[in-house]
């Protein structure tokens, strides 16, 4: 009995602990506001932008801006929107989000 019983309870805890594993907690994730801006536009001209758990990126005021965000090591964050591909290094320090495009403008934002 003990056997029949074993080989189920532990197929569902390594699915639970696949599960958990694989969830993502990105500190990228949320809502900001812009704080300020010394030339570069993040999705135009947007000063409040959310990046949700599915991928995607959005100007929250406009849902005509939005794109499939994806970061990678060295602080990389890419977003692919459906006329073109941005590059842009991103650091957050806090509530402080800054994102950097490849001329070395930054915009900064602010997490609600």
């Amino acid at each position: 009995m003990k056997k029949k019983v074993f080989a189920p309870m532990l197929i569902i805890l390594l699915i639970c602990v696949m599960a958990t594993g694989c969830s993502e907690n990105n500190p990228l994730v949320g809502k900001w506001d812009i704080d300020a801006r010394t030339g570069t536009y993040f999705f135009g001209d947007s000063e409040h932008i959310e990046f949700k758990s599915d991928k995607t990126v959005m100007d929250s005021e406009y849902t005509d801006d939005k794109g499939i965000w994806s970061t990678s090591g060295d602080n990389q964050l890419t977003v692919e929107t459906d006329d073109e591909i941005y590059e842009f290094t991103y650091q957050i320090s806090g509530n402080t989000l800054s994102i950097t495009d490849e001329d070395g403008d930054t915009v900064e934002f602010h997490k609600k």
